[in-house]
């Protein structure tokens, strides 16, 4: 890590030391979306990711899932990924269930940020 909080820890109150730290973890919360963002679109031609979301469903389904990208207050009405009839009416929650329980990556992306325009982006284990 490159970035560090150059002062004496005694000589910040605790609202300065949280206004630095919040900083960092948010520059570096920035420079990891970005990376995923790039990784995302460098796999794309390999297979090895998709932001079709009905080959994203099924692949969270397979277990395939490493890293999905979901956009930001986005919801998709719909039952398409409940394996239990439960009455669940956002497909993007569901999908980041599945993933989660998967021991994937869930990461909300900013509108702007995200790099596709289906509200989902997936980067698989495997092809």
């Amino acid at each position: 890590m490159n970035q560090v909080i150059d002062a004496n820890y005694e000589s910040l109150d605790m609202i300065e030391l949280k206004e630095r730290v919040t900083e960092i973890i948010n520059d570096l919360d920035v420079q990891k979306m970005n990376s995923l963002i790039n990784s995302y679109e460098n796999l794309m031609s390999d297979h090895k990711s998709s932001s079709d979301l009905y080959e994203v469903i099924l692949a969270a389904k397979q277990g395939k899932i490493d890293t999905l990208m979901v956009e930001i207050d986005r919801i998709i009405m719909g039952h398409e990924t409940d394996q239990n009839n439960h009455k669940s009416e956002d497909i993007l929650d569901d999908l980041a269930e599945l993933v989660l329980k998967d021991h994937g990556q869930v990461w909300m992306i900013p509108k702007d940020k995200m790099p596709s325009l289906t509200g989902v982006a997936a980067i698989y284990r495997y092809e």
